[in-house]
């Protein structure tokens, strides 16, 4: 089943590099346009840097044809990135904060083989989006390096892989952090091979449940397929070959520090939108229950998982173009929904996921938006934390905010052991990991 690996991670050399806090950021998948630009100006080494894959004109060039080197391989070449010397994994601790204190995440930084579909070691859930799967291939073949890693789960229910992960580190850590929304993250170099042994043994014969970064997982597919084609050099296809592994987050579940979550959705300059008859239309298939205020989203947040234990569930919101603010939680009345729910190709899990639901039964047929190919609406923008979600919603623009649940992890595994894949990604990890703790160069493996 599953094969993990240590490697040796490039990393910054923050003598040279800076602050770590203006170095990293979240997933490029998770970062409007304005984030990105904010934190590219932060420090000219920001990992948005990479992940965009900007070119410096001024570069030396790579080769006799003039092919300007990336900045992945001008700052290694600069001594801003270097290499580990030895092999390891990167134990990686997030500490969020939450109403009654901290909630401490257990995970590692490892590579995973890309193993054939079929084996099940590897569990997507999804399809990745074809635009962001485009720009993580790229980036793969202009880089050599894979920048970003894949989320993936493991099944930890007593919680013996998180005792392994907090019994290796050590008691100072190699890297330490806190980032904007008072998250602190902590890296551990680990290079015992008795203790890693104790980590990735248990977990030979299971199967990672991917909860984020499908377009990253398909990449790596792709490039080891492209390798395997044009066989440019020796190994290639091989366990052994670089291009046969993907670089991975890993944690365990089930876990309150955890979770899979949807963006949210701002649905803006819809023509002849009126929330009262979105509202009634809606009524066919939900039941609706109006919500006592708009004035917190973390107590509508919680009022949602409440109501979605059971069915798909979600919180509408009328926003500011409307005048009158107002708000409802929908939830799925799935007798009354049965007949569509039959129509959606694939398992039944498919149909009854919550983004089925909401891509099938709300935005295509109450609001006409369709969801193909990955493209989404001019009128429909995502956003990934629950707290902007106020002030958005009040903006003279906004006609309707849809709030979204958390995904139970294990309804996703069902999902794709029946072999079905939810539409272009609608589902990130909660904590994200930081992108910009370590990389894999594709060049230096093994």
């Amino acid at each position: 089943m599953a094969t993990i690996s240590p490697f040796r991670a490039v990393r910054y050399e923050l003598t040279r590099a800076g602050n770590p806090r203006d170095l990293v950021s979240y997933p490029q998948h998770l970062l409007d346009t304005d984030t990105r630009q904010r934190l590219c100006a932060r420090n000219r080494h920001n990992v948005c840097h990479l992940t965009a894959d900007l070119f410096d004109g001024q570069s030396e060039p790579l080769d006799l044809a003039g092919v300007k080197l990336p900045f992945f391989r001008r700052w290694l070449k600069e001594g801003v990135l270097r290499q580990d010397r030895d092999h390891g994994l990167y134990l990686y601790e997030q500490s969020c904060p939450v109403s009654r204190g901290r909630q401490i995440r257990q995970g590692f930084f490892g590579l995973v083989l890309l193993d054939p579909p079929q084996s099940q070691s590897i569990l997507p859930h999804a399809h990745g989006r074809p635009d962001q799967l485009d720009t993580c291939l790229q980036r793969i073949r202009t880089t050599q390096a894979i920048l970003e890693p894949v989320s993936l789960l493991f099944e930890d229910p007593d919680g013996a892989i998180a005792g392994a992960l907090i019994e290796a580190r050590s008691a100072f850590p190699d890297l330490a952090l806190t980032t904007d929304d008072q998250i602190e993250h902590r890296l551990f170099y680990l290079t015992d091979p008795v203790q890693i042994q104790k980590i990735v043994e248990p977990l030979q014969d299971a199967s990672l449940l991917i909860a984020d970064n499908h377009s990253g997982y398909e990449a790596a597919q792709a490039y080891q397929a492209h390798c395997q084609v044009g066989q440019t050099a020796p190994g290639h296809g091989s366990p052994r070959h670089a291009s046969s592994h993907m670089l991975a987050f890993l944690t365990g579940y089930p876990s309150e520090a955890t979770s899979i979550a949807m963006n949210h959705l701002v649905i803006r300059d819809l023509p002849d939108f009126s929330f009262p008859a979105f509202l009634r239309r809606m009524a066919e298939r939900f039941q609706l229950t109006q919500l006592p205020s708009l004035r917190n989203m973390e107590q509508i947040e919680a009022l949602l998982q409440e109501a979605g234990r059971n069915a798909p569930a979600f919180a509408v919101l009328a926003g500011g173009a409307g005048g009158r603010r107002v708000g409802y939680l929908a939830v799925l009345d799935l007798e009354r929904a049965a007949p569509r729910l039959a129509g959606i190709p694939g398992p039944p899990e498919l149909a009854r996921s919550e983004p089925m639901v909401l891509d099938e039964l709300i935005l295509r047929d109450l609001l006409g938006i369709a969801v193909e190919a990955g493209q989404r609406s001019p009128h429909l923008s995502e956003v990934a934390q629950v707290n902007p979600l106020l002030q958005i919603g009040r903006s003279s623009q906004t006609q309707l905010v849809i709030m979204t649940n958390e995904i139970a992890i294990p309804a996703l595994e069902r999902l794709s052991r029946s072999g079905g894949r939810l539409p272009s990604e609608p589902t990130h990890i909660v904590p994200a990991p930081l992108s910009g703790l370590v990389f894999f160069d594709l060049t230096a493996h093994p």
